[in-house]
């Protein structure tokens, strides 16, 4: 499972002020919907009136949580 996540680097007249996004939705299955996921989030902020120096986008794996719960480990063991 992968996370997209994008890099901003917004300029605001005297500064920039560097800003992470993070996809709001689920993890993706495989890395290519991650990289397209980070392309849409790309493509709705540049639509915006932002004066962007910088944009880049990349994936991140996550663990799946475990379904079980604490009990349940615990009674395998015994």
């Amino acid at each position: 499972m992968f996370q997209a996540i994008v890099f901003l680097f917004v300029y605001t007249g005297g500064q920039g002020i560097p800003t992470v996004v993070h996809d709001p939705l689920p993890p993706a299955p495989t890395l290519a919907q991650c990289y397209s996921r980070g392309a849409d989030i790309l493509r709705v902020i540049l639509q915006g009136k932002y004066a962007i120096v910088k944009a880049e986008a990349g994936c991140i794996k996550v663990e799946e949580k475990s379904k079980k719960t604490p009990d349940e480990k615990v009674e395998k063991n015994i």
